[in-house]
């Protein structure tokens, strides 16, 4: 009786590149049925997992920040071993917005911003607080931001948020700030605020 001795083809469908959650999913094909599979993450113990025999095997594993080697190996339905090793690394880095500022014009305005790690930068503004018409996207990976939105009305009070996503997908989103761009001429066209007086100064 001839027994087939050709491995199975092990495939590792997840995790995959940067993983924003220490909790990671195990997804594992094969091109034929399989049983019997471990993973071994970096240099711990093997681990068992799956159930039955199968073409799909998934579990979900803990791991650290930082980067991590995947081995997982399984056994076709004639005892023949395939295996495949992937590398993954985990990130759960939320990335933070510092150092705001705004540079305002007649029709735009520059803001400058900083983050603790490379991220992806948005400006969402309107004229109506909570409403936001425009957005204006900066898809480079940065930790140094400097958005210009143009276009802008002279003499217009603007809401404006702020939201970054980092690398491994978390995003932040800034509390709603608030501008008025210069009048036509230049000018602030910002009303004075009026504090201080009473009946008595009168």
């Amino acid at each position: 009786v001839m027994t087939e001795s050709i491995p199975p083809v092990i495939t590792i469908i997840l995790p995959d590149g940067i993983v924003p959650t220490n909790s990671v999913n195990l997804s594992v094909t094969s091109n034929e049925a399989v049983k019997n599979c471990v993973y071994k993450l970096d240099s711990a113990a093997n681990v068992s997992f799956g159930s039955g025999t199968s073409t799909l095997h998934s579990t979900i594993f803990n791991a650290n920040d930082g980067a991590h080697s995947i081995n997982v190996t399984c056994f076709d339905t004639s005892n023949n071993l395939g295996s495949a090793v992937k590398s993954f690394s985990v990130d759960t880095t939320i990335p933070a917005i510092s150092n705001t500022s705004l540079d305002v014009g007649i029709t735009n305005s520059t803001s400058v911003f900083d983050t603790q790690v490379n991220a992806n930068s948005t400006i969402m503004i309107g004229t109506v607080s909570g409403v936001y018409t425009r957005t204006i996207n900066s898809t480079s990976f940065v930790n140094v931001h400097s958005i210009n939105i143009d276009a802008l009305i002279s003499a217009t009070n603007y809401f404006y948020q702020i939201k970054v996503c980092a690398q491994n997908t978390l995003c932040t989103t800034s509390a709603e700030q608030t501008f008025t761009t210069l009048n036509a001429d230049g000018t602030d066209s910002t009303a004075p605020v009026i504090s201080g007086v009473n009946s008595g100064n009168i």
